[in-house]
């Protein structure tokens, strides 16, 4: 499994420490392959340590009778969580719909709800990955995009040693990210035309657009601020506001790699 440094700050528990920490008297404090607890991290914290190595947290489940998994389980499997993805798209577009067109607030745990059932039906991050890729060639409106946003979001968070909370709220940001649209299309226009809004000048107003519909309701800020920033970049040029560096926060950082790799891998 590779390894990553990470900050003491960020560690969880189960984490494996992969190298020997020591003292800034030359003592080693924790061992190699020490499993992270709360009294590791306090031990950590009162030896002023930075940053430890650690093994990567892909999060895969070690399940030696899937290896072999035949090509009929294989297909099976995927069918099962294509129907799941149908549920959770419907249930999705039905709560953004009402947030938009009917003034509804928004309920995080209500809209986070329908991706826990494509979570069960994962093995692990990289089932959840390749099943997603699978899906872009049933699914490439709004709403799986949404869904796919929120998804692959999550896994980077978790890989950037996010806490469970951490990862709802990228989430819950990847899953309104793009709620912008649906206020422009009150024209009567589908959401099966998203991808043909790449083309048109008024692709940019979107963010705007989707902050000034959430900016007042009982949400986290930080999911607000996701919604307006998510296409700002670090060198400035990004919109709407061209914000640089350190003043973009890290959950749009996650979703713009999260919307950029599915928008470059629509079909």
């Amino acid at each position: 499994m590779p390894c990553l440094r990470m900050s003491v700050n960020r560690l969880r528990e189960g984490m494996m420490i992969k190298e020997d920490v020591f003292s800034k008297t030359g003592a080693v404090i924790v061992p190699d392959g020490a499993v992270v607890t709360k009294d590791v991290v306090a031990l950590l914290t009162r030896h002023f340590v930075d940053s430890v190595m650690v093994e990567y947290p892909t999060g895969r489940k070690e399940r030696p009778e899937q290896q072999e998994q035949s090509a009929p389980a294989k297909e099976q499997h995927l069918k099962e969580f294509q129907a799941e993805f149908s549920v959770a798209e419907q249930s999705i577009s039905e709560e953004l719909k009402d947030i938009v067109y009917r003034s509804k607030d928004v309920n995080i745990s209500m809209l986070l709800e329908p991706l826990n059932g494509l979570l069960k039906k994962a093995d692990d991050d990289t089932d959840l990955a390749d099943m997603l890729l699978h899906m872009k060639k049933q699914q490439s409106g709004l709403y799986a995009h949404t869904i796919n946003v929120a998804l692959f979001g999550q896994l980077l968070a978790r890989w950037s040693g996010c806490t469970e909370a951490e990862m709802e709220e990228v989430m819950a940001a990847g899953l309104l990210h793009d709620i912008g649209f649906l206020e422009l299309w009150k024209g009567g226009q589908e959401q099966t035309e998203f991808l043909q809004e790449y083309e048109t000048e008024r692709y940019e107003k979107h963010v705007v657009s989707g902050y000034n519909l959430i900016k007042k309701m009982n949400i986290d800020q930080r999911i607000k601020q996701a919604v307006l920033t998510h296409h700002e970049r670090v060198n400035g040029s990004g919109f709407p506001l061209q914000v640089m560096g350190d003043n973009i926060s890290w959950i749009s950082r996650i979703l713009a790699v999260a919307d950029t790799y599915d928008a470059l891998t629509m079909c």
